[in-house]
């Protein structure tokens, strides 16, 4: 019996080296292709008026266009994209990776009116937007190095002289994601604090490091997931103390979770970026502050701690929550939509 041709799928993505939804795009497409008979092709969200030519070429037509969407990135998607696809008879499917409190708060900033595409991705519920063209995708907890899963980089890890326990972190310098905050923590505790932060200006890294002169360690440049994730396993404890609410979900905080490392964030009412992590007891949630943070660092400091254990139920999580059986549900659904099951 002849094999099936596989499901097509253009990504129209970012293709930004240094950006994170790109990096979520890359880590659809490996798990998908390696959990089913689908190709995944990426295409660059920044040429909208290329996208219906390429999608109307014979020869590589695809069967499905998924839009991975967040509005800072590219707010000048609209419904007519995905009116004008779903005419040329394509099936369109949609990620939103922005978070707001209502539907209704979406369609009045005029970002993106996607409810007329064959699927709706959502990373967390969205009061009055359910049925069966939606659904609620956590996003995934990346997968680990192999010297990360075992411990080994644990083991391995290089701390300095002076400070004897080190706080880590990872993203982009944004007001939101509370750098400052966590440094001048892990002054007061007396702990060093690891950062690494893709495109962080002289400036302000000058700012951070006034502020814990000879504690903090910067990592800079934009580095692959499986070298950030190696570099956070080395840390005694990762941070991410999120000081202003925001529209997005955190992939950071997944980078950290993955590093089976204890995590401590910020407190759900605080910050909607962390609505979407599920309820886990070894996930701390922290006032954050410099005295909320230090106060933290201290209590986690004590030998006593089982630092084994939490990494260990933090492994659990990752591959309960990872890319694989992700990609295992998101291929059965591509494959659903271009045999019209729902």
């Amino acid at each position: 019996m002849a094999a099936l041709s596989p499901v097509k799928v253009l990504l129209v993505t970012s293709d930004r080296e240094a950006c994170g939804i790109r990096e979520y795009g890359l880590m659809l497409k490996e798990a998908v292709e390696g959990s089913s008979n689908v190709q995944v092709e990426e295409f660059p969200f920044t040429a909208p008026d290329r996208l219906l030519d390429r999608v109307c070429s014979p020869s590589s037509r695809p069967d499905i266009v998924h839009l991975n969407h967040h509005a800072a990135l590219h707010s000048q998607w609209g419904p007519d994209h995905i009116w004008a696809l779903r005419a040329l008879g394509m099936k369109v499917v949609v990620t939103q990776h922005d978070t707001f409190e209502s539907w209704e708060i979406m369609q009045s900033r005029r970002f993106l009116d996607a409810r007329d595409a064959d699927l709706l991705i959502i990373h967390e519920k969205v009061e009055g937007l359910e049925g069966p063209r939606v659904w609620q995708m956590r996003q995934p907890i990346p997968e680990a190095p192999p010297a990360v899963k075992s411990g080994e980089a644990w083991l391995r890890r290089l701390k300095g002289i002076q400070w004897k326990h080190y706080v880590g972190s990872v993203g982009f310098n944004l007001l939101h994601k509370g750098f400052p905050t966590l440094v001048d923590g892990a002054r007061r505790a007396g702990w060093g604090c690891r950062l690494i932060v893709p495109g962080i200006t002289v400036e302000e890294a000058e700012d951070l490091q006034r502020i814990h002169p000879e504690g903090l360690e910067l990592m800079t440049g934009w580095r692959p997931r499986g070298h950030v994730i190696a570099a956070l396993a080395t840390c005694d404890m990762l941070g991410f103390p999120y000081v202003t609410g925001g529209s997005g979900t955190s992939g950071a905080l997944r980078l950290g979770i993955a590093a089976r490392r204890p995590v401590f964030t910020s407190p759900k009412g605080v910050n909607r970026q962390t609505l979407d992590l599920p309820e886990d007891h070894w996930v701390m949630r922290v006032d954050p502050s410099p005295q909320g943070i230090e106060e933290a660092l201290r209590g986690w400091a004590d030998p006593k701690r089982e630092f084994d254990r939490w990494a260990n139920e933090a492994g659990i999580l990752a591959e309960m929550d990872g890319w694989e059986p992700m990609g295992w549900e998101l291929a059965r659904r591509y494959v659903g939509l271009v045999r019209g099951i729902r």
